[in-house]
């Protein structure tokens, strides 16, 4: 894939190249000084018009204004992030090469540029909204790891919140430029840059609702049970956001253009479909979630302060104490917040692992069958499983993502049928993905036994697999 073969160039290091550009420009003005004095015209009007006029120059003078750019970037991440991780690295790289793709599709397949004074106005205006979209990105990662990291000083909060507060400001200005440049040109050419203008608005905001909400959680002293609350509706709210914004400025770019029938109308129309499942996703979530609020508190009911003293225990979800809680139907106790993160992934009790597929609805069961551990942890009869996956977000954002899903039917007794060794390799992987720590083999032979992956997985959980020792498997090799 074209993008694919862009990541694998060998780009010079950023030195090679600042080295460079100042050699070219340097080149540009020797040049220029040469061809004005040589010709009588020592004025300095004269040289900056002929640099402004000559190809050489110009690309020169352009070189090194990017190259100023990327040096004032470095500057930006050295002191407010320091080195980046091979991750940050990683998003950076996938956001960059897509963003141009984009922007390369919208300049000269949905405007159709002609002229190349446009051409340098668009290429400036988006080389402007990726620079602050990289640095967005960058801020939206590091929250992440700071978020888990116990031992982060206020002072790395501090430079991540105003990084973040001073995009908003340069996002302020860039609506200021939509305003007096672009509406003056067209109608179109304004929604088009607002709608961008909007999503890197609404990028910056999630991170610093999440920031606040993060170093809100922090002050109190016990677990805040309102947070999950909180985080869920602002990513809700965000998402959502973000989705109605891009689809409908992808639907703009789709019917104002004129391109149908040509690889850029497949572009847009790809992107599309991909924006119309997110936020399809994004609603049956959200529906999933109202429908386990209404089943905790109709069918768990929160534990008193005699259940509370009598358990003296921490939630086995967050191991954090517990000054309120709910009690499922097996009598034990975790926090609401966490119970309900559990139940969206699971169902059954963290502890025990009791079945709560009874005290669900049963719509709400069909959602919660293919998700995760509760694949494995339900009834019998028939039940999906995922053998292939392509994702294709890891090429580009706008490539689909599709399963091939076979359905089967659970073995219960071993002398009716044996399950083929392809299925039990199948099988063990999605085991091993759980235990680590177990070695394939060994998960592989107990799955020819019990032909079920409850009983493998409830094996382990007991210990009645016994995992060799470090000496012992060296032994072996």
């Amino acid at each position: 894939m074209p993008l694919v073969f862009l990541e694998q160039l060998p780009l010079p290091s950023l030195r090679s190249y600042v080295t460079a550009s100042v050699l070219l420009f340097v080149s540009a003005i020797l040049y220029a000084l040469n061809v004005t004095v040589g010709s009588g015209e020592n004025d300095v009007p004269k040289i900056y018009d002929f640099m402004s006029q000559d190809n050489f120059c110009f690309w020169s003078n352009l070189n090194m204004a990017y190259c100023g750019l990327f040096l004032f970037g470095k500057i930006i991440q050295r002191v407010v992030f320091g080195d980046l991780r091979a991750s940050e690295l990683q998003q950076i790289q996938d956001r960059f090469w897509n963003f141009i793709f984009y922007k390369f599709i919208f300049i000269f397949g949905v405007l159709n540029v002609q002229k190349f004074n446009e051409v340098m106005w668009w290429t400036a205006w988006f080389t402007l909204l990726g620079f602050f979209h990289l640095f967005t990105q960058l801020c939206k990662d590091r929250f992440e790891y700071l978020s888990f990291s116990p031992t982060t000083s206020p002072w790395s909060h501090a430079k991540v919140i105003g990084l973040l507060n001073t995009l908003v400001l340069c996002c302020n200005g860039l609506f200021f430029i939509c305003l007096f440049v672009g509406w003056p040109d067209s109608i179109h050419t304004f929604t088009f840059m607002l709608a961008e203008c909007m999503l890197l608005l609404i990028k910056i905001l999630h991170g610093l609702t999440r920031y606040g909400i993060h170093l809100w959680d922090i002050g109190h002293t016990s677990m805040w049970e309102g947070r999950s609350t909180w985080c869920y509706n602002t990513d809700l709210m965000m998402d959502l956001a973000m989705y109605i914004v891009d689809f409908a400025h992808h639907l703009h770019m789709l019917f104002w253009s004129n391109i149908f029938l040509s690889m850029a109308s497949l572009v847009l129309c790809m992107q599309l479909r991909h924006l119309f499942y997110e936020i399809k996703k994004k609603l049956a979530k959200h529906r999933s979630y109202v429908r386990i609020i209404k089943c905790m508190e109709s069918r768990f009911p929160l534990a008193t302060e005699e259940e509370l003293i009598k358990n003296n225990d921490d939630c086995a979800i967050c191991w954090d104490s517990m000054s309120s809680a709910r009690k499922l139907t097996c009598g034990h106790l975790f926090h609401n917040s966490c119970l309900r993160s559990w139940l969206e992934n699971d169902t059954s009790c963290p502890t025990c692992r009791q079945s709560l597929a009874s005290d669900l609805q049963p719509e709400q069961e069909e959602e919660r069958q293919p998700r995760g551990m509760a694949a494995f942890m339900m009834g019998r009869g028939l039940r999906r499983n995922h053998f292939f996956h392509f994702d294709g977000s890891q090429i580009a954002s706008w490539f689909p993502s599709f399963s091939v899903e076979v359905m089967h039917t659970r073995v219960d007794n071993v002398a009716e049928g044996q399950l083929p060794e392809s299925r039990i390799e199948a099988m063990a992987h999605q085991v091993q993905a759980m235990f680590p720590h177990m070695p394939l083999d060994i998960i592989m032979d107990d799955l020819r036994h019990t032909h079920s992956l409850e009983v493998t997985i409830d094996n382990i959980l007991q210990g009645n697999i016994a995992v060799p020792s470090v000496s012992t498997q060296k032994g072996n090799r």
